[in-house]
């Protein structure tokens, strides 16, 4: 169906952002109440007059509320996922390892619980027939173009996660797989396509099931509440049942900070050496 005959971009854009923008920030401010009125006598007052969009608003000073919002308010904290870790060149003063490749997955935005982030997954394993100093650009290019091969066709190749875990184990092939699966029968068919990535065979010795007792018991779908610093708290799901569709490959080159990015269809990294067409 074609646009109406007075569709304005601008207008139609600021509507989707002022409702959208509108609802985060009411979540932020709740504490003000529900028939909050714009004033500025209190400090908290103040902030959410300066932080709510309004219709009349120009493209300036809407982006000027978000960019406040998110960065002086320091609320971009939403936006970017918690995570431990340590940095790359710390970590590499320590530890002289093996090209590794890791596979990321992600679940669908559309299929994402309430109140819960995107289920992910990564599969990660080593060249072990190469250093940083032999491996290529040409062999990472050909590794790229297998995985584009594997998973990037039908818009991503999906999984099932689920409460049993599968392992391979194949540690001269730099195999140390972990797959929380749905069925055995599913993780052994992703267990082989990552094999095929350096054609390799399957060999049925280093698969391993670890079938848990009472796994929807043990693992429920949907974690009991615990009290937390004086608030009920969701604890942490513990092997969550959920699709997840594959986003990118990189590999970690020892002596390099930053990964090499072999293929990417979420649009995250912009120099992939094998391009995905969406």
């Amino acid at each position: 169906m074609a646009l109406p005959a007075d569709f304005n971009e601008w207008e139609h854009l600021q509507s989707i952002i002022v409702n959208t923008f509108s609802k985060i920030v009411r979540e932020e401010f709740k504490d003000l109440g529900d028939n909050w009125q714009p004033d500025i006598n209190t400090p908290r007052s103040s902030l959410r007059t300066a932080c709510t969009p309004k219709d009349n608003d120009t493209a300036s000073i809407l982006v000027l509320r978000i960019l406040f919002f998110y960065f002086i308010m320091q609320r971009i904290e939403t936006l970017i996922e918690p995570w431990y870790g340590i940095p790359v060149d710390d970590y590499q003063q320590k530890v002289e390892f093996k090209p590794l490749v890791h596979l990321y997955f992600r679940e669908d935005n559309s299929d994402v619980d309430v109140n819960y982030r995107p289920l992910r997954m990564q599969i990660s394993f080593r060249l072990m027939n190469e250093t940083s100093t032999t491996i290529t650009k040409t062999e990472l290019t050909t590794l790229a173009t297998k995985i584009k091969t594997n998973f990037c066709t039908n818009h991503g190749r999906t999984f099932k996660k689920g409460k049993e875990l599968y392992t391979y184990f194949d540690l001269e092939k730099g195999y140390q797989l972990k797959v929380y699966a749905f069925s055995e029968t599913e993780a052994k068919t992703l267990i082989d396509q990552v094999l095929d990535l350096q054609s390799h065979t399957f060999d049925d010795k280093k698969f391993t099931s670890h079938l848990a007792k009472n796994a929807s018991s043990k693992y429920p779908t949907i974690p009991p509440s615990a009290l937390i610093l004086g608030e009920t708290k969701r604890e942490p799901r513990k092997r969550p049942v959920g699709t997840v569709r594959f986003q990118y490959a990189i590999a970690q080159i020892w002596g390099r900070t930053k990964p090499v990015v072999l293929v990417d269809r979420s649009f995250r990294y912009l120099d992939p050496l094998v391009e995905v067409i969406p």
